[in-house]
This record gives structure tokens, sequence and C-alpha cells, in this order.
């Protein structure tokens, strides 16, 4: 089971919130999912979600924290 946040960033941040996330015994794991938009998709597990919550709470750079979102891209 695994718990989802989906966030927004500025796309240039997205490489530096993924090595942060993956130097922190893998916390989680992060999926850009717009990287023009930068919204990304963090994967935790219910015993890292708080973990990961104050990670994101002090992150260096602004990052909203969004309810959820759609893959609005068109299909192939």
């Amino acid at each position: 089971m695994s718990d989802i946040i989906y966030a927004k960033i500025a796309p240039r941040h997205i490489d530096f919130l993924s090595k942060i996330i993956e130097s922190h015994g893998h916390l989680a794991i992060l999926s850009t999912i717009d990287a023009v938009q930068g919204k990304v998709r963090i994967l935790a597990t219910p015993s890292t979600l708080s973990e990961v919550n104050i990670l994101l709470s002090n992150f260096p750079f602004p990052l909203e924290i969004l309810p959820s979102f759609t893959d609005d891209s068109p299909e192939d």
C-alpha cells in the first residue's frame, strides 16, 4: 500500500527534489508527470509518509502540494 502526494515545483528543481528524496534512505519514489509544468507524483509508504511530508515542508524552493491531477497528455 502506498500514499500518493501530488506536487508542483519549478521544473528546474525536479532533479534536485528527486536527489533529496533518494538521499534520505529512499523514503519515497518520485515520478515526473509533466516536466514542463513541474508536476510530480511522490509515492510513499504509510510508514514514511510523515517523514516525507516534513521533508517537503522544508524544501528550500517553493513546492505546492496539489489535491490531485490527471494526466492531460494526449494518448498515442
